[in-house]
């Protein structure tokens, strides 16, 4: 017998990779590894993000009602997703760009 594995983190990245490959749009290949690994960044960039909380210091959820239609269910809602990442890495294109037509 198998062991049972989450694969909620899995679906998750299947969205975020959704957003930067949509499936209704041709990508090169170059195109398309570069985009993958984008999403992939994003995805890693922004795992662990820490509960929410009102400006009183109270933790945030959202009531959502599952699909097997067992319960309302209580959800943490998580921070806003950063982007910080990009502006360091495009730093990077730039100046490695820059450099190619210095030398």
């Amino acid at each position: 017998m198998t062991g049972f594995y989450h694969t909620g983190e899995l679906e998750v990245f299947h969205s975020v990779l959704l957003k930067y490959c949509e499936k209704r749009s041709h990508f090169s290949y170059e195109g398309m590894l570069a985009r993958t690994k984008l999403a992939a960044l994003d995805h890693n960039h922004n795992l662990g993000r820490i509960q929410a909380k009102t400006l009183s210091g109270v933790a945030r959820y959202k009531v959502v009602y599952p699909k097997s239609g067992k319960d309302w269910v209580a959800k943490p809602i998580r921070e806003a997703k950063s982007y910080n990442y990009l502006d360091h890495m495009m730093d990077r294109v730039i100046s490695l760009r820059c450099s190619q037509f210095t030398t």
